[in-house]
């Protein structure tokens, strides 16, 4: 099971990873220093995966050279959480894929050799059910990974604001603005990703402000006291925040066409709040905190939604190495 990306797609491999292995062998390709972050199965083996490639910049790779770690032992099935190598290959794959990283960055040179390669081959993509980019042949939608937290706790009053590992434009300025903004707003903790997480510890001179940042550490701990979270709308963040009914706010920042399609689908679906500015977000999250009905409201759509995807990929492969 391949995966080069952000912790949200490790997070998937990872869950189905130790489902699976309770009745297969299971190889998590993956980069080994993100495992730690992760309980995995001991029973699962771990290859080391490391692609320095940035396909929004980078028009041309060596794709034999890409893929050549899937040649290196026998695998029965490659499952890539959308890293569309093995698809070239003579592998059989099945892709977990909400989105194709060739679609988002349009000008891709491989974007409509990877979906033609696709469709002929006949692969099937596993997507979420209600949070997926454009339409493919072959899909199977399942639900969100992992378990709904049932238990409803009024009493959280904490903020989340994650924008993730990757790259966004404006970054400076974004942090800038969460510093002018961030304590205008009382909140008992705010936690934040580690880039910002130093930015402000810098530049914060008073020591109740330093002592009420905390860095976000994406564990059952931190989720379990956090009420809302404003966030750049990757599917790994809104499945750990909607699995906590914390309540999901997006600024209208220059998110790709993924985020912002992301970001309309929870809208549609009262599941998260957009705003014209951070400003106007975190306003918005402190009135949350004290609005217990409000927040009533969004745990049972949160409980509404589907869950366990995990059991329901897991039958599907079941199924799909029986026909191999």
């Amino acid at each position: 099971m391949p995966c080069n990306n952000g912790l949200g797609h490790v997070v998937r491999c990872v869950i189905l990873s130790n489902e699976l292995c309770k009745n297969h062998n299971v190889h998590l390709v993956l980069d080994k220093s993100k495992k730690k972050s992760f309980k995995i199965n001991k029973k699962i083996k771990i290859i080391n995966l490391k692609l320095n490639s940035d396909l929004a910049a980078k028009k041309n790779y060596n794709l034999e050279k890409r893929f050549e770690i899937f040649y290196k032992k026998k695998f029965d099935l490659v499952l890539s959480d959308n890293l569309i190598e093995p698809i070239f290959s003579d592998l059989k794959v099945i892709l977990f894929c909400n989105f194709f990283w060739h679609d988002i960055f349009k000008s891709h040179d491989i974007k409509k050799l990877a979906i033609k390669t696709v469709q002929q081959k006949k692969i099937p993509i596993l997507r979420n059910y209600l949070i997926h980019y454009k339409k493919y042949k072959n899909s199977i939608f399942i639900p969100f990974y992992g378990k709904f937290n049932k238990k409803l706790n009024i009493k959280k009053e904490n903020l989340l604001i994650s924008f993730g590992t990757s790259n966004l434009k404006n970054k400076i300025k974004l942090k800038k603005l969460i510093l002018k903004n961030i304590y205008q707003f009382k909140f008992k903790k705010i936690y934040v990703d580690k880039d910002i997480y130093f930015f402000l510890r810098k530049r914060l001179k008073n020591l109740r402000q330093k002592n009420s940042i905390y860095l976000a550490k994406y564990d059952k701990k931190m989720f379990n006291s956090v009420t809302t979270a404003i966030v750049k709308p990757g599917l790994g963040i809104v499945r750990d925040c909607l699995s906590e009914s914390i309540k999901i706010v997006v600024p209208k920042i220059n998110f790709n066409d993924e985020f912002k399609n992301t970001s309309k689908i929870l809208f549609q679906n009262k599941l998260a709040i957009i705003k014209n500015s951070f400003y106007e977000s975190i306003k918005y999250c402190s009135k949350y905190v004290s609005n217990d009905e409000e927040k009533v409201k969004y745990y049972k759509r949160c409980k509404n939604l589907k869950w366990n995807g995990e059991i329901f990929a897991k039958k599907y492969i079941i199924k799909f190495l029986s026909k191999i």
